[in-house]
């Protein structure tokens, strides 16, 4: 056995330091149960039982659809066009779909489909509703590219009006996400899990984007735009056209809690227990974990299978104040009396631009005056109808009485509890959370650069460095900098996101270590990352030995700058001892040895012979050598006054 077990977590940077393979070991899931392997051997660890490779993205079968450069639909319609431009193009033309029903809101209401019942909705709630995976319920798990086919034709040709929506992402951070897990429900009563990781169901879950671009068909999502419709728009070109997020009706409603969870115990979910303990436990869960287990399975189910229930019930409890409660009876007597009296303008307004009214002057006269003054300005005011407004007045419900604002309503002197979208566009509350669930869906994705210089392990070391206990310099940051800019070049060439190639983190313990082998690399990650094939692998072993062969570069300069310095000193002496007689030489050597013998003399600079040239070191010295020359006789000064004091 080549390894041993270290049951503490914390040796893991003295393990960087000494440079030994090293690994995690056990189900980082389960409790007391993960351990750190380490191994002298580059071998060692293969001998290791329940060893663990750390979950990674597979990222050459999972490549976003915002960053690919090989669109399928480029393709098959051979159009020669930039993969760029094609990705701008079609966000450009959903995003105006969008806009369209932002500026329309109450387009988004179907006059064929949305309409609401408020006597058949009395008192209804999510008790009524079958729990996800039990007998009253259908589901089904899609976990190949067969089944997700057929998904999609089951679902176009069940032809919904409603469709509701959820996923689960890995979220590492902004500049790490995918997506791992799609949930959708259907008003045909059935549910379906999409593991978008399994294999051939990538790349078909773009057909999803014709029913999800479909505006006669609503989708229903809960806070969509925090990470759902950037996630389907990245990952597979999905835009969400016609949403209803129950997130924001929440907040028009003004309920406490606006979770999910929480709203749909407000609406009394019989389960809310279980789904609140499922959420706790796998709502932050790696959702790259495979097989799914149940649990994981049901609370995805959890957080789609209540959706088009829960739209019903927010509906109608937003349109509820307005036209069905009694406070809201007085407001629809009024507005039946204004429209009349609008009706009433416009038709005598159409009356008189078409000339089919012949008064004569007389007759107008005797006409106006016998008539209320009002209308003589143009404008229709119905005496028995505002009369009927005073007699509403009364204090009642909302400062009307009920019986006479029936009475006011003409033809409806019974309330009808059925409202057509007609009905429900004129509602403010209504409408104002079609409009906000509209503009999530401009949500799109958008390209963030992650800042590699705001790297945490790489401001640690920095930080080292600073206080004398770290190493980094200037040919660690040139490197590192080579090793970020590789790292765009090679996600441009594959068609994915930059932080999916290789972590920051690896790139700075590359630059900080600097292996020159795959050996040595992996004693830095034993499992390098799957996009880091031999190619990959070779390049960054090359940008590390070509930054050696820079810093031997530079340590060659600088001791050939000493070599030839001291050189040029041999040699300006020599020419001294050549070009001056020998009296001069004598005389010069005198006064050396004079120096030496009187104290107060020998800081000072002794005389040259006549004829000498000044030595090239001086000129070719730096400027802080010859800045330091003061200093350091004054240093000698004071080194010989303390010896005089003391053998006084």
């Amino acid at each position: 056995m080549f390894a041993c077990y270290l049951y503490c977590s914390a040796i893991m940077s003295s393990i960087h330091v000494v440079g030994i393979f090293h690994t995690g070991v056990g189900d980082r899931h389960v409790a007391d149960s993960r351990r750190v392997a380490v191994s002298i051997h580059a071998d060692g660890l293969e001998y290791v039982h329940n060893l663990s490779r750390p979950l990674d993205v597979p990222v050459r079968e999972c490549r976003p659809w915002f960053y690919r450069n090989d669109h399928p639909s480029l393709s098959e319609t051979r159009i020669n066009i930039n993969p760029v431009r094609y990705v701008d193009c079609i966000t450009l033309k959903r995003r105006e779909a969008i806009q369209s029903l932002i500026d329309q809101p109450g387009r988004c209401l179907r006059d064929a489909h949305d309409s609401i019942n408020f006597v058949e909705l009395e008192g209804r709630d999510l008790s009524e509703v079958p729990t996800p995976m039990s007998e009253g319920s259908s589901w089904v798990l899609i976990n190949n590219g067969e089944k997700m086919t057929a998904c999609v034709k089951e679902i176009e040709e069940a032809q919904p009006s409603e469709i509701a929506f959820d996923m689960e992402m890995y979220n590492q951070s902004m500049y790490n996400q995918f997506t791992c897990l799609i949930q959708l429900s259907t008003d045909a009563g059935k549910d379906y899990v999409i593991d978008v990781l399994a294999p051939g169901v990538w790349e078909k879950v773009t057909l999803l984007a014709p029913l999800f671009a479909n505006p006669s068909i609503v989708k229903v999502g809960h806070a969509i735009g925090g990470m759902d419709v950037p996630a389907l728009h990245r990952d597979f070109g999905v835009f969400v056209v016609n949403a209803f997020d129950t997130y924001e009706a929440a907040r028009v409603l003004r309920l406490k809690h606006t979770s999910l969870a929480s709203v749909c115990e407000h609406y009394g979910l019989r389960s809310s227990s279980e789904y609140a303990t499922l959420k706790k436990e796998y709502q932050k869960s790696d959702w790259r974990r495979r097989p799914l287990s149940e649990d994981m399975l049901k609370y995805g189910l959890y957080d789609a299978h209540y959706l088009l229930e829960l739209r019903r019930l927010l509906v109608r409890d937003l349109a509820r104040g307005e036209l069905w409660d009694d406070a809201g009876i007085g407001r629809e007597a009024e507005a039946q009396i204004v429209s009349r009296a609008l009706a009433a303008t416009m038709r005598k307004a159409r009356d008189i631009d078409h000339g089919e009214r012949e008064v004569n002057d007389k007759d107008h006269w005797k006409t106006t005056q016998s008539t209320d003054m009002s209308d003589v300005d143009g404008y229709y005011t119905p005496t028995e109808v505002s009369i009927e407004v005073e007699e509403c007045k009364q204090g009642g419900n909302g400062g009307f009485d009920t019986s006479l604002a029936r009475k006011a309503g003409g033809e409806r002197e019974e309330r009808t509890s059925i409202f057509r979208a007609k009905e429900l566009r004129m509602n403010c509350k209504l409408m104002k959370v079609i409009t906000v669930s509209q503009d999530r869906c401009l949500a799109l994705w958008k390209p963030k650069e992650e800042p590699h210089m705001k790297n945490a392990l790489l401001i640690s070391f920095m930080r080292r460095a600073a206080t004398g206990d770290g190493k980094w310099n200037d040919s660690h940051q040139a490197l590192y900098q080579r090793l970020v800019d590789w790292r765009k070049h090679v996600a441009l060439t594959q068609g994915v996101v930059p932080t999916h190639v290789c972590p920051l983190d690896l790139l700075v313990l590359i630059s900080c270590k600097r292996p020159d082998c795959e050996l040595n690399l992996r004693r830095l990650s034993y499992f390098l990352p799957e996009s880091l094939n031999e190619d990959c692998t070779n390049e960054i072993l090359s940008l590390v030995r070509s930054s050696y062969e820079e810093d031997e570069e530079r340590s060659h300069l600088r001791v050939r700058f000493y070599t030839d310095r001291s050189r040029r000193v041999q040699t300006d002496r020599a020419k001294c001892k050549d070009l001056g007689s020998e009296k001069d030489e004598t005389a010069h050597v005198q006064t050396r040895e004079d120096d030496q013998s009187h104290p107060l003399r020998r800081s000072t600079r002794t005389k040259r012979s006549v004829g000498a040239k000044e030595p090239s070191f001086w000129k070719s010295a730096p400027k802080h050598a010859t800045l330091a020359v003061p200093f350091v006789a004054l240093g000698a000064l004071v080194l010989f006054d303390v010896m005089r004091k003391k053998k006084n």
